[in-house]
């Protein structure tokens, strides 16, 4: 049999169900470029929306959920499972039917019905004749009168899908493989250094000297690092909804401006929440971090 490589070739796919819609077959391929492409945004005067957000715009999830997310998560294959897979998927007899252009793999039907197609003249042949053999043989004269041929097989002859990749695309189906396993392994790779990345960011930020907290009623609701940026959010809103405020007259104090002094800041907040607002100042060496902020709001505690 005439073997041509057709590495270029787009192929379709119709499976057996009522929906006759084709979907594009490609080999898997990982998109890498966007993974560093993102630039910072300059959010100094923009206002963050948190202030917005009241309770019952939140969605607290159910230790059922959480649990069923959790289980999403292990559903997904391994990098190993998805090798054992490929190797699994490409020694299974699958085919019903192979037609045949020029020694070219035109179309293909599985024995449940699934047709790949590169010519939609071959995907109409079984779509009009479905399994009946005597009509393929028909359309298939009709439609290639030039020449063409079809192979029927019985369940569990005829190629391996390993086979008729290599028909297809001229190439070996273990490199194909080891190149889906390589890319699946870098990309596993990829998420692991930003994961480190993360986390490294993360504990820089929590670990931020606070030099200024703010307090209404005796509760800590912001904080100010040294760079001038405000780390305010939920816990102020929760005094802003317990004394009735309107969350429109908080748009200022939600809008990013690290040239803000601390001065002025307690300014905005005494605008809203009168002489309850309270300021204190720490040096650099003694300030808590924005973790231990966070822990003395849990806690619903003053500095």
């Amino acid at each position: 049999m005439q073997v041509s490589n057709t590495n270029s070739t787009q192929y379709s796919y119709r499976p057996n169900t009522a929906n006759k819609a084709q979907t594009t077959q490609g080999e898997f391929k990982l998109d890498e470029s966007g993974a560093n492409s993102a630039k910072g945004i300059d959010v100094r005067g923009k206002a963050n929306l948190i202030y917005l957000l009241e309770k019952k715009d939140i969605v607290q999830l159910s230790k059922d959920e959480v649990s069923w997310l959790a289980d999403i998560k292990e559903s997904f294959m391994s990098v190993q499972e998805t090798e054992n897979y490929f190797k699994s998927n490409g020694q299974k007899k699958e085919m019903n039917a192979i037609i045949y252009v020029e020694g070219n793999v035109v179309s293909y039907q599985t024995q449940d019905g699934g047709v790949y197609y590169t010519d939609s003249k071959a995907e109409e042949i079984f779509r009009k004749a479905g399994f009946d053999a005597e009509k393929v043989k028909g359309l298939v004269k009709e439609m290639y009168p030039d020449g063409a041929k079809v192979q029927f097989f019985e369940a569990g002859e005829g190629p391996s899908n390993a086979q008729l990749f290599e028909q297809m695309h001229g190439y070996s189906y273990n490199e194909f493989v080891r190149k889906q396993v390589d890319s699946l392994k870098q990309s596993e790779l990829n998420q692991q250094l930003q994961q480190e990345k993360y986390y490294r960011s993360k504990v820089l930020f929590e670990q931020s000297p606070q030099t200024e907290i703010f307090s209404v009623g005796g509760q800590v609701v912001a904080s100010r690092g040294e760079n001038g940026y405000i780390d305010v959010g939920q816990h102020l809103l929760a005094q802003a909804d317990a004394r009735g405020i309107k969350r429109s007259e908080l748009k200022e104090i939600f809008t990013v401006s690290p040239e803000r002094t601390a001065a002025q800041y307690q300014a905005l907040l005494q605008d809203v929440f009168g002489d309850e607002v309270t300021l204190q100042s720490f040096h650099l060496g003694d300030a808590p971090t924005r973790a231990e902020v966070k822990l003395m709001q849990a806690n619903n505690s003053s500095v």
